[in-house]
């Protein structure tokens, strides 16, 4: 179906045939001017794609903000999505690129907040950051198995994590992915590769730490 070929229903439709609707039908319906439509679309991708951008963003309050203005460019101007890719795959790639903007946002936040003195006359924050403990990964890594991934996630490098977290949250094949990211079908899976091997590497490395600090427990 496309939007030449598309013709408004003429009768509502129950909550069962609406589920039944593909991806583009739904949308070509929202153009058309049922809100239900659209309304089924967010149902559908909800819980994914705020996995998804939890999992680049880290932050629960900046994650269902992204989802929202995810949701708000579709119902802004649903024509944007062409039926070249699939719309999960559009999807993606706009959550993709707000939670890139976001970050970078966040980065000069960062950056201005540690460099400017806290109150009248006092030192820059970035000074007064304490040096010694734990570092924050360190900490991580003494819970499970599922935080423990978490470090060595935060670990990849944003090429390599971006595929994937585009495989592995969203679930997205390969073909997808390289769509999402504008690069070689090849150098999707390599990235992907290459992910899995640091992964496998790095929680090796968390679990020897981790031996060790409770053989030095022990033997204190």
């Amino acid at each position: 179906m496309n939007r030449l070929d598309y013709k408004a229903p003429q009768l509502a439709l129950r909550s069962k045939e609406w589920s039944a609707l593909s991806d583009v039908e739904l949308l070509l319906r929202y153009e058309g001017g049922e809100p239900e439509a659209f309304e089924q679309l967010f149902r559908r991708y909800r819980e994914p794609l705020f996995r998804f951008i939890l999992r680049f963003l880290r932050n629960e309050s900046d994650s269902h903000e992204a989802l929202q203005d995810v949701f708000l460019r579709v119902l802004r101007d649903p024509s944007r999505f062409h039926a070249r890719s699939r719309f999960s795959t559009w999807l993606h790639a706009i959550a993709r690129n707000l939670c890139l903007d976001m970050l970078r946002k966040r980065k000069i936040r960062a950056h201005r907040s540690l460099d400017e003195p806290s109150g009248p006359a006092e030192r820059p924050l970035v000074e007064q950051l304490p040096a010694a403990g734990p570092s924050p990964d360190r900490q991580a890594a003494r819970g499970p198995l599922r935080l423990k991934l978490l470090v060595a996630i935060r670990s990849l490098s944003p090429p390599q994590r971006q595929v994937f977290l585009l495989r592995e949250v969203a679930g997205l094949p390969f073909c997808e992915i390289a769509k999402v990211l504008g690069i070689p079908l090849n150098t999707a899976k390599s990235r992907m590769r290459y992910a899995l091997g640091h992964l496998r590497r790095a929680l090796a490395e968390l679990d020897e730490n981790l031996d060790g600090d409770a053989r030095s427990g022990t033997q204190a």
